[in-house]
């Protein structure tokens, strides 16, 4: 039997069950930010001058856009049938996160053709916005265009995730009760 079975037979929401796998993923980076931070106390690392409401407005809206990606990738699985092995949208945007979003290195230093790539991706938006912010002080104002781009791209993929989400959940339902 799989979790959906269990479920089933338990009489719990199907959503209560992602809600809570949602929330852990959640907890579990808050934890490890907040060791972070801690141990950044700890060694006297201090971050002075920093615009901490433009940073975490740039976090915020960069956690609804990945959020409609994880929604995308999630649907695929029942969509196309990727209940074994890797599924591909995860795959590709754990792929190029790393590499192209300016994680390692910024994205300035990058080939033409990867700076074009990163620009399809809301991460390299929010380390962006997230560096300069805490890093040179910047407000909002002076991020801007990157706080557009990164909000189109939440309200798309956000709204994108939920309607594929929905009809994915929608196909699991009608394959469980055909099978």
């Amino acid at each position: 039997m799989g979790v959906y079975d269990y479920l089933k037979l338990s009489g719990t929401p199907l959503s209560s069950h992602i809600l809570a796998e949602v929330l852990d993923g959640y907890l579990e980076e808050l934890i490890s930010l907040l060791v972070y931070l801690l141990v950044g106390l700890l060694i006297g690392l201090k971050i002075q001058g920093g615009s901490y409401t433009t940073a975490i407005l740039g976090i915020l809206l960069g956690l609804l856009a990945t959020t409609g990606i994880g929604l995308i990738s999630a649907s695929m699985i029942t969509i196309i049938g990727a209940w074994k092995g890797v599924e591909p949208i995860r795959w590709l945007v754990g792929l190029l996160n790393g590499l192209v979003s300016g994680v390692y290195f910024p994205v300035e230093v990058l080939p033409k053709e990867i700076q074009d790539v990163s620009l399809l991706l809301p991460q390299t938006y929010t380390l962006k916005i997230v560096r300069l912010a805490l890093l040179r002080n910047f407000g909002i104002g002076e991020l801007m265009p990157e706080f557009a781009v990164l909000l189109s791209m939440a309200f798309f993929l956000f709204s994108i995730g939920i309607i594929l989400y929905k009809y994915s959940i929608d196909l699991l339902k009608v394959k469980t009760f055909t099978e």
